[in-house]
């Protein structure tokens, strides 16, 4: 759990500890309903890169691989390059979207560790197992819900709570709230 959010989550916790035992947590809501920023950054991109002509889409990575060959970055400035050719040879809005948000590319952890690097394929590499009417924005929130949220913010939440012996209740996740 490497979230910078841990320390202030154990230290509302303790407060909220000095007065109940079970406490109700809003983490979540931005996972499932789209509320931050890289949401309709991702969507805007991939609704644009969606609109372009197939034929200009399986051409475009030519002139990316030149660029990449040209422009060798440093670890310390964003990789751009790279990170573009991960949206464009992507198989799917998935994997598109993980390309658009990681912080750094094979290409950068290669260099930063000096020898080869590739990322372990993943489910969420593919598009194939999700239905197919399923709208972009869906298979975004689809790979937070099942990615970020879980292996993440729930996480930070349920050990910061339980270090101080507070119940962290989320009620975006109990069944029974939707129904109401």
């Amino acid at each position: 759990m490497v979230t910078s959010s841990a320390i202030p989550t154990i230290l509302v916790s303790s407060i909220a500890r000095e007065h109940v035992t079970v406490a109700l947590s809003a983490d979540a809501g931005d996972e499932l309903f789209a509320g931050y920023p890289r949401h309709k950054k991702s969507l805007n991109y991939l609704n644009k890169f969606n609109a372009l002509p197939q034929i200009v889409k399986s051409t475009s990575g030519i002139p990316i691989k030149i660029l990449s060959s040209v422009f060798n970055s440093s670890i310390g400035k964003a990789d751009r390059v790279s990170k573009l050719s991960g949206v464009i040879n992507s198989n799917g809005v998935m994997a598109a979207f993980n390309a658009i948000n990681k912080t750094y590319m094979e290409s950068e952890v290669s260099r930063l560790l000096n020898q080869n690097f590739v990322v372990p394929k993943t489910i969420f590499d593919d598009d194939s197992k999700l239905i197919k009417t399923v709208t972009t924005l869906s298979k975004i929130l689809a790979v937070e819900y099942r990615t970020y949220l879980t292996d993440d913010i729930l996480q930070k939440v349920d050990r910061a709570t339980m270090s101080i012996s507070l119940e962290a209740a989320n009620h975006f996740l109990i069944i029974d709230y939707w129904n109401l």
